[in-house]
């Protein structure tokens, strides 16, 4: 089963873990109609959090210029929020990633 969006865009996938939010701890969502969501990694590792969209896309080129524009600003949000001073942003691509949702890795210090 997939919702989709008025233009066919797949927003969730039943087999995707970041579609289906199970047991994972939403730390940050921005209300907004493109949602992006920040959760720590599943070994909850203090240093590491994931930006997720919520609608399913693998890759940054996938996301249109709201999701684009939601995704800095609640990344600018999220720093702020959690007093984060110190980052690095990882995305994986093709062949490197486990999730084919797009997910964006920040490493604090």
């Amino acid at each position: 089963m997939t919702d989709t969006m008025s233009d066919e865009t797949p927003r969730t996938q039943t087999s995707c873990p970041f579609c289906k939010r199970g047991p994972i701890v939403w730390i940050h969502e921005r209300v907004s109609g493109n949602l992006w969501y920040a959760i720590p990694d599943a070994d909850e590792r203090r240093n590491h959090l994931l930006l997720v969209p919520r609608r399913h896309v693998a890759e940054l080129t996938d996301l249109d210029i709201l999701e684009r524009t939601d995704f800095w600003d609640t990344l600018q949000e999220l720093l702020a929020t959690l007093a984060i001073r110190s980052y690095r942003l990882q995305v994986n691509g093709p062949g490197f990633r486990k999730v084919e949702h797009l997910h964006v890795h920040i490493w604090t210090k």
